[in-house]
Formats: structure tokens, sequence, C-alpha cells
């Protein structure tokens, strides 16, 4: 009971958008809700989320970088910022295959080949991960002619196990027969560069979150771009949290994908780092010169909110909820709107819970169907 009661009252301080009534405070919302709050507060002590520390440097790189987007123009057109990947090849990717929760899969890898431009800030550091610079994705391919949907994790996750389980392969897969790849983020699972999937993806400085997601927006380009080529003139894209932002801003560079499938997205960054950090954090980033516009304006050239969507409006679809810590219902407002209040399914939990509610799974299997099946088009399900 006393998460839940914590839970009850951490709901009140999540920002809703006033069109939105707030769920109902039950006990097990409260439970649901306790748990991303405790989650949250694991987060910030061992992956250093939203934690301060070395903010003058930072700063120093912010500065930097904004000079050099003027410059070259990408302020204004942020979609410039990224550069089209070369074609992935057949004799560039070594597959390995394995079982993973009853399901056959392939473990792809291939050289990523991103390489952060020689002048960019935080550059050299970033391209010194080494374990960064291999690609690596979870393939599951029945029907050489079925359609494919590509599957975008979130934080911390990487893992062929927890990816499968939490992106609904079982369903998509056996259920739909959609041939499913699951892309491996920059900096997690085979990538991290340590034990803890994902840590220096959101640590606080700022350049390696923009070079980390310029990255995977490269990597899952390329996979795309290999799909193209097997044949197949059906693929669209769907992602949670920070997969979901992922899936947003791939849908804004790559043309002739069927669907973008946007769960829980985490679109604006720069508002969420502001948001979960703490109070020290934001004294610290303020005395270096670093308040929520300042990220606004470095973030810019990995925003959704500032490109426009490739993707036809009815197939743009989102599913997000209402008592989410992570990702306040706000967020996900604000690219509802910029993708032209399309399709939106809320369900009444916190971003944990997701698979607690039939209503995403239900909705999820809606719009892949009716996107890559040409089934009846996705509405939000019946609570």
């Amino acid at each position: 009971m006393g998460v839940a009661a914590c839970g009850l009252i951490g709901a009140e301080g999540i920002p809703v958008p006033e069109d939105l009534d707030p769920p109902s405070p039950t006990p097990r919302l409260g439970a649901e809700v306790g748990g991303d709050e405790i989650v949250l507060g694991l987060a910030s002590i061992t992956m250093g989320v939203y934690s301060g520390g070395g903010q003058s440097a930072v700063a120093r790189e912010i500065g930097e970088a904004l000079d050099w987007y003027e410059d070259n123009g990408w302020l204004k057109t942020p979609s410039r910022f990224h550069e089209d990947p070369p074609p992935l090849e057949d004799a560039d990717i070594v597959f390995d295959s394995r079982e993973v929760a009853g399901l056959p899969i392939e473990v792809m890898s291939f050289d990523s080949g991103y390489a952060v431009r020689p002048e960019a800030p935080g550059g050299q550091r970033y391209m010194g991960y080494a374990p960064n610079r291999r690609a690596y994705a979870w393939v599951l391919r029945g029907d050489e002619e079925a359609p494919w949907l590509v599957n975008v994790h979130g934080l911390t996750m990487g893992q062929p196990w927890l990816d499968l389980k939490l992106l609904q392969a079982d369903m998509l897969h056996r259920s739909l027969g959609l041939n499913l790849v699951f892309p491996v983020l920059p900096l997690h699972g085979p990538r991290a560069l340590s034990r803890i999937s994902g840590r220096g993806y959101l640590t606080g400085n700022a350049m390696d979150t923009i070079h980390a997601q310029t990255q995977a927006i490269w990597d899952i380009r390329r996979i795309i771009g290999w799909l193209w080529k097997q044949g197949s003139d059906r693929i669209g894209i769907h992602g949670v949290s920070l997969g979901g932002f992922t899936t947003a801003l791939v849908a804004s560079l790559e043309q002739g994908l069927r669907c973008a499938i946007a769960g829980m997205p985490a679109a604006d960054a720069a508002w969420l780092v502001w948001w979960h950090a703490s109070a020290a954090a934001r004294r610290e980033c303020l005395a270096a010169g670093i308040d929520e516009e300042r990220l606004q304006q470095v973030f810019r050239v990995i925003s959704p909110l500032a490109m426009d969507p490739q993707v036809p409006g009815a197939r743009r679809y989102i599913y997000a909820g209402l008592a989410d810590r992570f990702v306040p219902p706000v967020v996900v407002e604000r690219l509802w709107e910029h993708w032209g209040q399309p399709s939106i399914y809320w369900y009444p939990g916190s971003h944990l819970s997701v698979l607690l509610h039939d209503g995403p799974i239900r909705y999820l299997r809606q719009a892949a169907e009716s996107s890559l099946r040409d089934a009846e088009p996705a509405r939000a399900p019946k609570a």
C-alpha cells in the first residue's frame, strides 16, 4: 500500500493537457505510478541519468555546436543535419542463428559505418566508444513476401529476450505473420560501454545524446535500405519510449514507409531532460549557462517536432499512458499536434505498466495490420 499511496501522490504531479481527463486515482494506478517512480530513482543512481557534473564543459560544447549548426543552416532546416547512409550489402552482414523465448531469431551484425563529422564538438570522444562501432539487430522472418515491421526498443533495453517480449514479437510475428527486425540502439546491449545497457545515452552530456541519436537513425536507415532490397514493398516502423522518439525521427527522414507507430514517444528530449533533472543538477546547469531553452536549441537537429513527417497522415499512430512518469502526456500531445492530430490511443496507466493493459496491445495490432496487411484502419479500442 505504501508504493500505491506514493504513486497516487506522484500521479498528481504528472503534466496532463487540459483537454484530457486524468485517470481515476485507484490503488492499481497508484501501484503503477509507484513502479515508475522506483525505476526512475534507480536510474538516477545506476546510470547517472539527469544528474549534474561537469556542466561547464557541456556548456562549452553546446555553444560550439550552436555556432556550427548556424553556419551550416541546420537550425533552420534540421533534417539536413542527417546524411543519407550508404547501402548495406549482404556481404557486409554476419548472421548468427539462435532461439529466444521459443522464437527462432537471427542475430544480425555489421559495421555501423557511422562517423561523426570531424568538426563536431565531442565527436572525437564519441568515436572512441569502440563497442559502439558495430551495429546489431534481432531478425525474425518467415514468408519472404510478408511485410516488415522495424521495432525500436527503449532506454536500458537492447537484449533479445527483453526486446522481443516488450515489443510484442510473438503477436506480430506468429499471429500477424509479419517479418520483424529489432535494431539495437547505440550504447545498448552488445554495444554498451558498461554492464548497464544504455548508460551514456542520457547522462547529461548533450553532445553524446545527439551523436547517439544521429547514429541510431543512420543504422536504422541502413537496415531499412537493406529490407527494401529483400523485395518487400511494405515496411513500417514501431518503437516505444526512446524508441518512439527514434521512430518519429526516422519517419521524418525516410521515404516510403507504410506506417509509423510511436509508443509513449519521448519526442521532446530537451523538455524531458530538464523536467527529470534534480534541483541540484538544474542549479549547476544554470550556473554554467544551460537552461531548457538552450537544450531545445541544441537538440533541434534531433527533434521530430522540428521536422515534417514523411509517412502519410492516415498511417501515423500514437499510443501513450495518461499516468506516465517517464514521458508525461504533455510531451506526447506535442508530437500528436505536430503530426496533424492522427489516430491516438490513451490508456489509463503508467509507462512501465503498458503490457498490463490490453488496449495498447490491441491498438498496435490494429495499426500494424491495417497499414501492412490492408485491413480496416486502426481505431482506439474501447476500454
